[in-house]
């Protein structure tokens, strides 16, 4: 259902730090149920893909960095992910990231969680896999939107902060999507890391991190920022 993929999306967004396109559709071309990379010179074999990830783009790994089967993800320490396209020059990369033992925000969890709904709706290959099935019985499958995800977080933020007064709720507004992504360069900023580092992991330009940690209306945690630490694999 769509509550429980929104929860995955979330936390597989937030520690990737990816952009919204990457597990969220903002638009979609007419006739087209989902976002797909444009069709040109220069993206070449590409052209046509979905944007968002697909299920090659996750790879999942055991203790000894065994590459797993998807009926075994469920007990892997590690996630491999593939950033395919971007509108930049950073398209290709991997990241990779640790399970959390007995945490409810694991990234590996929730990215095995995905994979499992998507191969359980029969989704095609190429498909991206952050779906859902609106009908018990239904066939035709739905992709996360980018208007679902700013929803979610902004209800969520109602149900945290009941008070009309507090500052989250005079900021409400300013919760969206792109929110996972500026809370993940804040989460590293306050476990220490560089600017330049940031950069590199969550593949943004050095001004894009400059500004977010400098003009951001929200700040991180201890929580959040040590959560990051055990997930990150250098």
């Amino acid at each position: 259902r769509l509550p429980a993929l929104i929860r995955d999306a979330v936390i597989i967004a937030t520690f990737t730090g990816s952009r919204v396109s990457e597990y969220a559709q903002a638009s979609k071309p007419a006739g087209l149920p989902y976002m797909t990379v444009p069709i040109n010179a220069a993206t070449g074999k590409h052209g046509g893909d979905a944007i968002a990830f697909i299920r090659s783009d996750f790879s999942f790994f055991s203790d000894g960095r065994v590459e797993l089967f998807t009926t075994v993800i469920t007990s892997a320490s590690y996630l491999r992910v593939r950033f395919r396209y971007t509108k930049g020059t950073r398209n290709f990369q991997y990241r990779m990231f640790a399970a959390i033992p007995l945490s409810p925000f694991c990234p590996v969890q929730a990215a095995a969680r995905v994979v499992q709904r998507w191969a359980a709706l029969g989704a095609h290959t190429k498909a991206p896999i952050f779906c859902y099935n609106n009908c018990f019985f239904g066939i035709k499958l739905s992709f996360v939107t980018d208007k679902q995800m700013t929803s979610a977080l902004r209800n969520a933020a109602i149900t945290a902060y009941p008070s009309p007064h507090h500052i989250m709720r005079q900021q409400e507004d300013a919760l969206h999507s792109q929110s996972l992504r500026v809370f993940a360069c804040l989460c590293l900023k306050l476990g220490g890391w560089d600017e330049e580092k940031i950069s590199h992991q969550l593949r943004w330009n050095s001004d894009a991190v400059k500004y977010y940690i400098r003009q951001s209306p929200f700040q991180a945690d201890e929580v959040g920022a040590t959560l990051f630490t055990k997930a990150l694999v250098i």
